[in-house]
């Protein structure tokens, strides 16, 4: 078996590709799926605060308005991040 036909198996996290790589606690996005789900997030984000913003007199009501919706899209984003990510191997594993 030739060497592209052993790194063509397994997924693309097993074979070092991914769609985001670890960086803090966050993840980096390295391809334009990661990039995608980045914007979607952001997006999501933006239109949140925006509508309940025009409803609401305080920062504080601000805050309290967008808890529920930021905190599951940034928890789902770790998530993906997570279960995407760029698994570093050893270049030597002997």
């Amino acid at each position: 078996m030739t060497k592209s036909a052993e790194e063509s198996k397994g997924t693309p996290q097993q074979r070092g590709e991914g769609w985001f790589q670890p960086w803090g606690w966050l993840y980096r996005p390295v391809s334009y799926a990661g990039w995608i789900v980045v914007l979607v997030v952001f997006m999501f984000c933006l239109h949140t605060a925006v509508f309940v913003d025009s409803r609401v007199h305080s920062v504080s009501d601000t805050l309290y308005g967008v808890f529920p919706y930021w905190i599951p899209a940034l928890g789902i984003y770790i998530w993906i991040g997570a279960n995407t990510c760029r698994k570093e191997t050893p270049e030597n594993p002997s």
